[in-house]
């Protein structure tokens, strides 16, 4: 008997991705009306809208989602947080596009700024 996997939305392939969606390019403008956030790509996948990191330099499609951002009905949306498990966890926030993202920045700002990446520092200097 095989198991199934689910596909993290990091693992799956860079044309599965949608960066140009107008779905996607909305989520991008209200985040840049909210602060600085050009370290963060946004793209669609399937019928969600993802808020990730970009992957490091020699890896940027290797990206790490932090927020994925759903269609639940008529014009509203809602918004998960990706724990460290790899799941997603459906947070109370819900409303218009802009509704959401204004609340995602107000509530993950800290989940949402640049990452520090360390390059070649795998020792300890004494």
């Amino acid at each position: 008997m095989m198991k199934r996997t689910n596909k993290q939305a990091s693992r799956a392939p860079r044309s599965a991705r949608d960066a140009q969606h107008p779905l996607a390019m909305v989520v991008r403008d209200k985040l840049a009306s909210h602060g600085q956030f050009a370290h963060l790509t946004v793209f669609l996948q399937g019928d969600h809208v993802f808020i990730a990191h970009r992957g490091p330099p020699d890896a940027p499609d290797d990206v790490d989602p932090v927020l994925r951002i759903s269609h639940v009905g008529h014009w509203r949306f809602g918004l998960s947080l990706r724990r460290s498990d790899g799941r997603w966890e459906p947070v109370p926030i819900a409303g218009t596009m802009s509704e959401v993202v204004a609340d995602a920045v107000r509530t993950f700002g800290p989940w949402l700024t640049p990452r520090e990446i360390m390059g070649n520092n795998c020792g300890m200097d004494y």
